[in-house]
């Protein structure tokens, strides 16, 4: 009698793209070079437009601009490899780009949530917090936790083997779908790497967003008062008004403004980018 040896079972989610005809492969392939162009376009006029105008070099858009740095890489980088697989096969040293590219995505979360951050100090606290918690050190320190952080994250599936080339996705990621690596996958990867930063960006506008709606109906209680003034010709609010009612007035108008200017801008940013990692991954 021969002994049996199982050896383990190799797993991915997506099935049936192993066969992958002709047709397909081009589509596929064309769909990466309009996302590789368009990701690129817009990511380096977004790196651009904050280094040509000083007045855009502010603490939150270096966060934006180190968002956009690793979205170019995504874009110029991971996705012609990608191309590349999809025509050629498995390029050199794939686990590597599997493991940057997982990487890239970790450090993409991240960075959303570091914005989002800086939006909910900038808004729902003092300026002089923002000042306190915002310097060039400060920013500095959090870029290196971000991709410390990335890499703890990343670096211990090479023990696992769980990177290469897969024959049914034609991407360098995950490949080796064994008990060990499946686990660090559920509970490491997946919940700390992308759970758990996206749920503080939910936090982080789910704070702003209360901070408008205070913000309105403040500014509702006190416009009768502001009219019936206006009315009897005294426009200096300094004179007639509280310090905190001033304060609020004059602060609540122009936060309600730019705030929702930047929920819009930053909800396509969410969509355009999210559509991005889809198509790279």
């Amino acid at each position: 009698m021969g002994s049996n040896h199982s050896s383990p079972v190799e797993y991915n989610p997506i099935e049936g793209l192993d066969d992958l005809t002709d047709v397909a492969r081009t589509v596929l392939m064309v769909i990466q070079v309009i996302s590789c162009i368009i990701g690129g376009a817009g990511n380096s006029l977004t790196i651009l437009a904050v280094l040509c105008n000083k007045k855009l070099q502010t603490y939150n858009n270096f966060y934006v601009t180190h968002l956009a740095l690793v979205d170019l890489t995504i874009s110029l980088v991971l996705v012609p490899i990608n191309i590349h697989g999809l025509w050629r096969g498995a390029p050199p040293h794939c686990d590597i780009v599997a493991a940057v590219a997982l990487s890239t995505i970790v450090l993409s979360i991240l960075s959303l949530f570091m914005i989002a951050f800086n939006r909910y100090i900038l808004i729902c606290r003092t300026f002089r917090d923002y000042q306190r918690i915002y310097t060039r050190r400060n920013v500095l320190i959090s870029l290196i936790v971000m991709w410390l952080y990335s890499l703890a994250v990343v670096l211990p599936m090479f023990s696992f083997k769980g990177f290469g080339w897969s024959v049914k996705t034609h991407y360098c990621f995950f490949t080796n779908y064994n008990f060990l690596s499946y686990i660090y996958v559920v509970t490491v990867i997946a919940p700390i790497g992308n759970m758990l930063p996206t749920f503080g960006t939910a936090t982080c506008y789910m704070f702003i967003i209360k901070k408008i709606r205070s913000s309105e109906r403040m500014m509702k209680r006190m416009r009768p008062e502001i009219r019936v003034r206006q009315a009897s010709g005294s426009d200096d609010l300094h004179v007639h008004s509280s310090p905190q009612q001033v304060q609020v007035f004059s602060c609540a108008k122009k936060k309600l403004f730019i705030i929702k200017s930047f929920c819009r801008m930053k909800l396509k940013s969410l969509l355009d980018h999210h559509a991005l990692i889809k198509t790279s991954s």
